[in-house]
């Protein structure tokens, strides 16, 4: 196992799936619930933009990915549903799903570190961990923060 995944999850029509704050702190804290208390994925990095998201996770069971991924897109759907009376805006909308070699690690954190406008301060990435050591217990920075052997480093890949 030990595989990394990039994926991402654009919302059904391209509608906003983040309406405002406390919707970006509903999807986090259901990746919170997840990682926590199941080892069979990691979170390396993650971008959330207003109609999708992005994630680099490293899969340590058959399967970890899969389950993980409908547990939280379940549950943001019945989060927004509740909230907005919309359905399935997650489900319904383009996944993608690309396996990340070792060696591509940073091109691909890069790819979702800078896919926000203002990336250098997004407040719904994992860029925040890397730059300025403000990080989600649940995220692992230890395979891209190896890689890139400081956060000096690593802004200076992410700038080039």
């Amino acid at each position: 196992m030990n595989e990394y995944y990039n994926l991402r999850v654009d919302s059904s029509g391209g509608v906003n799936i983040f309406q405002n704050d406390s919707d970006y702190q509903h999807f986090l804290s259901l990746m919170d619930k997840n990682l926590t208390k199941n080892d069979s994925v990691e979170a390396a990095a993650y971008c959330l933009n207003p109609n999708h998201f992005c994630l680099l996770l490293k899969q340590n069971a058959d399967s970890g990915i899969t389950d993980f991924m409908h547990r939280v897109i379940v549950g943001y759907n019945k989060y927004y549903f509740d909230k907005y009376h919309f359905e399935d805006k997650l489900s319904e909308g383009d996944y993608q799903v690309s396996v990340v070699e070792p060696d591509e690690l940073l091109d691909a954190s890069r790819c979702i570190h800078t896919s926000a406008g203002e990336w250098q301060d997004c407040e719904y990435s994992s860029i925040r961990a890397y730059l300025y050591d403000d990080k989600p217990l649940w995220l692992n920075k230890k395979y891209i923060a190896d890689l890139s052997g400081s956060a000096v480093n690593y802004f200076e890949f992410l700038s080039a």
